[in-house]
């Protein structure tokens, strides 16, 4: 044990010594008293993502964030519903950005910002990936880089052909000879996996089949898994869409009888890796739980064994980026299934208070999404402080508020003093919106006392049709008072 806590302290030691600081120097003047957050994919399955570092934009529009990584990252800066990409290089210790107001949005790429940077070397890795996706651009709108009128071009005709793959290959090539003296890996396989996704489809469908072989040969086979490289991960999940099917009929239906009778993570990792496709024992994991994930809503397998396969995947699992995809996967699809851990929170209250489900452990939580232009919302908000004088000793009242400007909600509990209960505004936390899937507002979740989730569409204080007044939530919550109080027992023959 000693042992191995040496060897780890030295595996931690070693990475935070190539870890480098980078410092990003930001300009959003269009969103000034905005919270700002670098975020970053915990991995590209899940889409999972973990926050790096959050400001707020002063005002003069600036902001600056500071980050440790130790090999290039993808990242991402969010504004409201607002986001960019950047990638983060060792290399290059700060980075001037200019995050454009909302007037400024590209119309086809809806609220996904071109960031403007400045002071770039040639061979950083941004410059890089921005001169490549503008020749591949060219290419997919115009044509050829001597093609400069799209009216003669046509993608998808093109590709389709049996010409297709002649195209496509004298696009690789041209690539090849434009970074010839480029030699940085993340750069190369960002070219070769956004290429190759387009090979798999070159020469229409009878081509599929001979297609996906060859690239699973160049490609796939005995070659690393890279998962921190967005581009090969997703030509990876694109070459092995839906997993499962791709078994065949007999081993289809053997999936199912190994997922739904037996839960077993070591027979279908088994049945898996008969296939050519799925030989190599960490891909062959990599795309179970990916199958997992598809299968997950599809009412063809036990949600509950498919879980329980993700779990035996985190403890058994030779591979740590793979034990990280399960878990990541596990919390995505079940942190609104009854029984579940809730979504966690870290809020600031109004009155200065952090507040998160570790907070209210032993009480249940009433929480609510809200705005303050809101009609339902603040019809319902008056009912409550009725409910919180009821049930306060067992519930835990908890209000996020989602508009625009923190100062709404100062504004709106003025106006109502008889609001006690915990009041926080999202500031800008669209990870939180997102964990929670609000679609709408209001939205209520109650979670109990363990931080499990207990209802993901949890009653509203006021019933949902004139005269239903068992649709309430005060009926939930009345059962709840009456679980924690002890019984009062009457003796017959004695006087109580």
């Amino acid at each position: 044990m000693r042992f191995s806590l040496i060897i780890l302290l030295c595996c931690v030691a070693q990475l935070t010594i190539h870890s480098k600081n980078v410092t990003i120097h930001g300009r959003a003047p269009g969103f000034t008293g905005k919270h700002v957050y670098l975020n970053k994919y915990s991995d590209y399955l899940s889409q999972a993502y973990e926050k790096l570092d959050n400001t707020i934009i002063d005002e003069n529009g600036n902001f600056q964030f500071n980050s440790k990584i130790g090999e290039i990252t993808e990242t991402f800066i969010q504004i409201q519903d607002k986001s960019a990409t950047l990638f983060l290089d060792p290399k290059t210790s700060d980075y001037f950005i200019y995050f454009p107001s909302e007037d400024q949005y590209d119309y086809y790429n809806g609220k996904t910002a071109q960031l403007i940077l400045d002071s770039l070397s040639n061979n950083d890795i941004n410059t890089l990936i921005i001169d490549y996706e503008s020749r591949l651009n060219h290419f997919l709108h115009v044509g050829p880089e001597d093609n400069n009128d799209d009216s003669t071009w046509n993608l998808a005709k093109i590709i389709l052909s049996p010409e297709g793959l002649q195209v496509i290959d004298h696009f690789r090539k041209s690539c090849e000879k434009e970074y010839t003296d480029i030699s940085e890996p993340f750069f190369k396989n960002y070219i070769t996996y956004s290429i190759a996704g387009y090979e798999q489809y070159a020469g229409g469908i009878e081509n599929l089949k001979n297609n996906k072989l060859s690239l699973f040969n160049k490609h796939i086979k005995n070659k690393p898994i890279l998962y921190t490289n967005g581009n090969y991960m997703y030509f990876l999940f694109d070459f092995f869409e839906n997993p499962f099917d791709m078994l065949g009929r007999s081993s289809f239906v053997a999936s199912e009888f190994i997922v739904n009778d037996f839960g077993s993570y070591t027979k279908l990792l088994a049945l898996l890796q008969l296939e050519y496709y799925y030989e190599n024992p960490q891909l062959a994991e990599l795309i179970m739980i990916k199958g997992i994930m598809e299968e997950y809503h599809s009412g063809r397998y036990s949600k509950r064994n498919l879980t329980h396969i993700l779990d035996s995947t985190v403890l058994v699992s030779p591979f740590a980026e793979n034990k990280l995809l399960a878990q990541n996967l596990k919390h995505v699809l079940t942190r609104l299934e009854k029984g579940y851990t809730a979504p966690e929170f870290n809020l600031i209250t109004t009155k200065f208070d952090t507040i998160s489900l570790e907070t209210f452990k032993q009480k249940y939580v009433y929480l609510d999404f809200f705005h303050t232009q809101s009609t339902p919302a603040l019809a319902e908000k008056l009912l409550v402080p009725e409910l919180k004088e009821k049930y306060g000793e067992y519930i835990e009242f908890v209000s996020i508020c989602l508009n625009e400007n923190a100062e709404d909600l100062t504004h709106f509990l003025a106006q109502n003093p008889n609001y006690d209960w915990h009041f926080a505004h999202f500031n800008g936390d669209i990870a939180l919106l997102e964990n929670y899937k609000v679609r709408t507002l209001p939205s209520y979740f109650l979670i109990g006392p363990q931080g499990e989730m207990v209802d993901a569409n949890a009653l509203r204080p006021a019933p949902l049709s004139p005269g239903a007044e068992y649709t309430t939530i005060d009926r939930t919550f009345w059962a709840i008072k009456k679980k924690f109080e002890p019984e009062n027992k009457f003796n017959i023959g004695i006087k109580n």
